[in-house]
């Protein structure tokens, strides 16, 4: 089906096609037939001129004979460019398409309760949604990825296995909430899956497909401050040596491990909704409140060890992980094949435009 030519259109890449005439089919070329009537007309008009020219004499008036002839001229080209139109030319190009190497998005969430926080806005889990759900949409235009999604605390959960279907993956990130956890504390260890394998043997992850691995998380880094006012952090859940090995591992086989950290600068109140949904800090056995600050230094290691240094975002007020997540997917990709497709391009506006201009010249400025 071709293409609808528009006057917004690319106007230099349609006179192209002009340009390179194996690449211009007709849809109706019986309209040549027409063809036979130029030299017909032809004949006739250079005995019409002749007349003019010959009456002119004998009256002493003098002839316009050039005139007539461009005049002559443009009337013959102007039905050659009708016929041209009634012909309806069409651009043909094979266009080489690339077809993508599998790609498998895994979209780890930390669930923890320290993503109530509101240093980022809304709160951190909702900018982590709001960003990533865009991503999605951002990358649906390619076509060429499978998205799961996954959450953790102290345990690893999946929540939708691998798939095509980004309205499904849309959804499933609108319901996510910090009550699907249950638990406090943040184990960085448990945000790395273990049914890789067993998704690849049910065929849930196609065969030499790369897994690109999206953890996003503030670190558990939280702390108080006491009565005496000095700060105090809690205990990590998680020891960073095996966090380190675990990395390592991940990356050795094959698996893009992208860390993603959400949260302000300064320790933010971790909240958790009270009575009627107010919300309601956290507060320790002592009764101090509970903070939570992003662990920056963590996010960057973990990149270090997935040996892509340069490869972590942190979000925060006015960035944008939607574009940093397609563009950083996007640029990795590689070629499978290349799928040749048609495109076509309507071009008979251009001979009509053009008849009609040489038409209106000859009966006007050369009447």
């Amino acid at each position: 089906m071709a293409n609808g030519w528009s006057f917004h259109g690319d106007l230099l890449q349609n006179f192209a096609y002009f340009l390179k005439p194996e690449e211009i089919d007709f849809r109706f070329p019986e309209a040549w037939y027409f063809l036979w009537l130029i030299p017909f007309l032809g004949l006739w008009m250079i005995r019409m001129i002749w007349l003019k020219c010959h009456m002119s004499r004998l009256m002493g008036v003098r002839g316009k004979l050039v005139r007539q002839l461009f005049k002559g001229v443009a009337i013959l080209a102007a039905l050659f460019l009708f016929i041209a139109a009634l012909a309806h030319p069409y651009g043909i190009k094979i266009i080489q398409k690339p077809v993508w190497k599998g790609e498998v998005l895994d979209l780890v969430f930390d669930l923890s309760l320290s993503q109530n926080a509101d240093d980022v806005w809304p709160t951190r889990m909702g900018a982590l949604k709001r960003d990533v759900s865009k991503a999605v949409v951002k990358l649906r235009e390619l076509g060429i990825f499978k998205i799961c999604v996954g959450f953790f605390t102290t345990t690893f959960n999946r929540l939708l296995e691998c798939t095509e279907d980004l309205d499904a993956v849309r959804e499933v990130l609108d319901r996510l909430d910090t009550s699907f956890a249950g638990s406090e504390g943040t184990n960085l260890l448990a945000a790395f899956p273990y049914d890789y394998e067993l998704m690849r043997k049910d065929g849930i992850i196609p065969a030499g497909s790369r897994i690109n691995l999206f953890i996003m998380t503030d670190g558990g880094k939280e702390m108080w401050i006491d009565r005496n006012g000095v700060l105090n952090f809690l205990e990590a859940d998680w020891n960073e040596d095996d966090l380190r090995k675990t990395v390592v591992d991940f990356a050795g086989k094959g698996v893009q491990v992208i860390p993603i950290g959400v949260g302000g600068k300064k320790p933010a109140l971790v909240y958790v909704s009270g009575a009627f949904g107010r919300k309601e800090p956290i507060k320790n056995s002592a009764g101090e409140n509970i903070y939570t600050m992003l662990d920056e230094d963590t996010i960057k290691k973990i990149a270090l060890w997935a040996g892509s240094p340069d490869r972590y975002f942190i979000l925060r007020e006015n960035s944008s992980l939607a574009d940093w997540i397609s563009g950083s997917v996007i640029k990795r990709l590689e070629v499978d094949h290349y799928n040749s497709e048609k495109s076509e391009k309507d071009l008979w506006r251009y001979p009509l435009t053009l008849g009609v201009v040489l038409a209106s010249l000859a009966l006007g400025i050369f009447s």
